[in-house]
């Protein structure tokens, strides 16, 4: 069960990292250039890994989930739990990005708070969105990569 949550962290995190670096400049610049998309990809992504893997987000989530009565293994308690996981990685995430991009720039914290504040909300719908959509796409990917052998993964989840 472990690698398996590392590999469905590792997932998620390349997904939000496809979408966030395409999603803020859209968002703050109201476009985006191939090299700032790729240029960007680093950082998100290696956030996201430490993010999901160091910090046990998808566990408190899914209890945080449990405790407002939804069944596990359900598209309900899916939304709860990844809303919980994506309030505590976007602020991360869409910062340490704002801040990677002006640093360099003199006097660039008023910018930096003022634009990064304003720019948070459809920061953390969109990562929102592509949580639940790595999650959705991932479960089933991951469950084939972790096939060993030609035995599905059914067999782990008794590790737990």
């Amino acid at each position: 069960m472990k690698h398996f949550s590392l590999v469905l962290g590792i997932w998620i995190a390349f997904v939000n990292t496809l979408i966030i670096c395409f999603a803020m400049p859209l968002i703050i610049a109201g476009k985006i250039t191939l090299i700032q998309y790729f240029s960007n990809m680093p950082l998100p992504f290696i956030l996201g890994i430490v993010l999901v893997t160091l910090i046990p987000l998808p566990k408190w989530g899914n209890m945080i989930a449990g405790k407002l009565g939804t069944k596990p293994g359900t598209f309900k308690q899916q939304l709860i739990a990844s809303f919980f996981m994506v309030i505590i990685i976007a602020p991360i995430i869409s910062f340490s990005m704002m801040w990677w991009n002006v640093h360099r720039m003199p006097n660039y914290t008023t910018f930096l708070m003022s634009t990064w504040i304003s720019a948070l909300p459809k920061v953390i719908l969109a990562v929102y969105i592509s949580a639940n959509i790595a999650i959705w796409s991932g479960i089933p990917l991951v469950k084939r990569i972790l096939s060993v052998h030609g035995q599905r993964f059914e067999q782990y989840k008794g590790s737990r």
